[in-house]
């Protein structure tokens, strides 16, 4: 038994200590693979879906996603664009419709998400500088980014209503 203890001592002395944790360490990774994949996958499938769902991504690309700076090469394009008419051709209609409506939300959530913690790093600036209008502007655009992220997600009604 005290043989057991002594090893397990040794073990913690060895073992390095925890990093520290400051408020930089502590800022959010955004994770723009993720939101990079779900648009570039929605906008091969402007490729190769039916015309119907085309018509689908397009308007809600345009509407319903926040700006961003993503953009996809002629490669990509190509190389996506055999994979996905392949798998399309497998899958019901319904489930392609379901996963362009996960890929449009979680974008949207992404990009917001992202606004947000960009907008909370500039009033965290302006706080320090002190400059109250600008921080209540900051506020008020930080407040329609939360409302917007608060909105109901799209449902598979929007490709009836496209109908």
């Amino acid at each position: 038994m005290r043989f057991e203890g002594d090893r397990l001592l040794d073990e913690a002395k060895i073992q390095p200590a925890a990093p520290e944790v400051t408020p930089q360490s502590m800022q959010p990774k955004m994770q723009t693979d993720s939101a990079r994949s779900a648009f570039l996958y929605l906008t091969v499938m402007q490729d190769v879906a039916e015309p119907r769902v085309v018509k689908v991504i397009q308007k809600y690309l345009e509407s319903h996603i926040p700006p961003h700076d993503f953009a996809v090469s002629e490669t990509e394009r190509a190389e996506l664009s055999f994979s996905f008419e392949n798998q399309i051709e497998k899958m019901p209609k319904l489930a392609v419709e379901e996963d362009v409506i996960s890929k449009l939300n979680f974008l949207r959530k992404k990009l917001l998400e992202q606004q947000h913690s960009v907008m909370r790093t500039t009033l965290i600036g302006l706080e320090q500088a002190g400059d109250t209008d600008a921080m209540t502007a900051s506020l008020k655009e930080m407040q329609a980014v939360q409302q917007e992220l608060r909105q109901e997600s799209l449902t598979i009604e929007i490709f009836e209503e496209m109908s």
